[in-house]
């Protein structure tokens, strides 16, 4: 019996002890649209082209000083099976902003990146995925810059 105790002490000594936190495996992201602008506005998203080949166009209507919030289903390529990303910046290929009343074009964004802010981010170790929010305000400023 002693053997089997020096034995057994031998095994957790080389193997280590049996970690009992689970660990992240997906990420999954969410992103939140406030317009705080004095437009009433239609977001266009172009998705980088999926496994097929093909691009995906997303359009957000949104009215001045307004938002727009998306279900805990609307990740990940917002709806797209295809990719799991850290981040917004990774599958948004560009962004087309439209003002509803004048069809003018207010902004094209090439590059998402600085656009997204992280709001926050938790772990759930239940579902083994790390939860990322991240909110897109659209201000008059946006459109001012060149």
């Amino acid at each position: 019996m002693k053997r089997m105790y020096v034995l057994l002490a031998a095994v957790f000594l080389l193997t280590g002890c049996p970690s009992g936190e689970r660990e992240i495996e997906d990420t999954m992201s969410t992103i939140r649209e406030a317009n705080d602008s004095s437009h009433n506005i239609y977001i266009q998203y172009y998705y980088k082209p999926n496994p097929d080949n093909e691009e995906t166009l997303e359009r957000l209507r949104l009215d001045a000083h307004s938002e727009y919030k998306h279900d805990w289903y609307v990740i990940n390529y917002r709806y797209s099976p295809y990719y799991t990303f850290d981040n917004p910046n990774e599958y948004i290929k560009k962004i087309i902003i439209v003002d509803t009343d004048s069809h003018k074009m207010l902004k094209k964004i090439e590059d998402a990146n600085g656009f997204f802010e992280l709001e926050k981010a938790e772990n759930d170790y239940d579902m083994l995925v790390r939860r990322e929010h991240y909110l897109f305000t659209i201000t008059d400023e946006l459109f001012e810059e060149h």
